[in-house]
């Protein structure tokens, strides 16, 4: 049975897309997904600047699955460039790299250096429901806003965008 698909013009051996945050934190974990067998692999999103996150606890499980509320901690985009770049050059799949921002500037500056790296597609993450305190309500919840961000981001990118609603 034949699973390979296209998505955004980019190929894939299957359909199964490796959804970006508590899996694929890590290089080696991206990559050992792929070698598990993942069409492509989203990167943890990435922002303007360095994040620590929300304290802990920050996933909890329950009867009926798992919640999480880790509150976007990364390294910010200057010092994660090497390490994506490795990741889209060791992967035997396609990477895409999901990014975040607190105003539009940040997302154009962000998708303007990850372009450079030319991951196979940018997952712009306009959604997070967990840090409305640290910058307001998301993106997501206001249209215009939302067609702002993603102007923003496909004037700064050659890379396909995927909108994270």
């Amino acid at each position: 049975m034949e699973l390979d698909t296209h998505l955004c013009g980019i190929h894939l051996k299957n359909p199964t897309v490796l959804a970006s945050g508590i899996m694929g934190v890590t290089s080696d974990g991206l990559l050992s997904c792929a070698a598990m067998g993942a069409g492509a692999l989203t990167t943890k999103s990435i922002g303007p600047i360095e994040r620590t996150g929300h304290p802990n606890p920050i996933v909890l499980t329950y009867t009926g699955g798992m919640i999480n509320a880790v509150g976007l901690p990364n390294e910010g985009i200057d010092a994660a460039l090497d390490k994506l770049r490795d990741i889209v050059k060791k992967s035997a799949v396609p990477v895409i790299v999901s990014i975040f921002g607190g105003r539009i500037a940040e997302y154009a500056d962000v998708a303007r250096k990850v372009d450079e790296i030319k991951p196979a597609m940018i997952e712009v993450n306009i959604s997070c429901p967990n840090v409305e305190d640290q910058f307001g309500k998301p993106f997501s919840c206001e249209p215009d806003m939302t067609r702002k961000v993603t102007e923003a981001v496909k004037n700064n990118a050659r890379a396909p965008v995927s909108i994270k609603l």
